[in-house]
């Protein structure tokens, strides 16, 4: 039997499952295995798809695709438009990803 091949992909899916629990359901999503529990997870979804383009609730959507072809990309997500109001969101964007910040622009966080 093959292995599964990962990507990168998978890194932006396993930070946006962390999404519903910390911005959705406040802490109270139970699940212990996702695969197990695709009926709660597309429901959950779903109910992301249908938020403003500019929330970090569409952001998880992207980030949550099932299929990693449509997933977005971590570079693509880290310019999501829900982080536009952020003190130094015209900072961030001028960011090469992996880039550390400056003492500056720490400050300001």
């Amino acid at each position: 039997m093959e292995s599964a091949r990962y990507d990168q992909s998978v890194d932006v899916w396993a930070c946006g499952i962390c999404g519903p629990g910390l911005f959705v359901t406040k802490g109270s999503l139970k699940w212990q295995n996702v695969v197990h529990a695709r009926v709660i997870y597309n429901d959950i979804l779903a109910g992301l798809q249908e938020k403003s383009p500019v929330s970090v609730e569409n952001l998880l959507s992207q980030m949550l695709a099932w299929d990693p072809a449509e997933r977005i990309s971590a570079e693509f997500a880290l310019k999501h438009d829900c982080f536009s109001d952020l003190p130094c969101a015209d900072l961030a964007a001028t960011r090469q990803p992996g880039q550390k910040r400056s003492r500056s622009e720490s400050e300001l966080t």
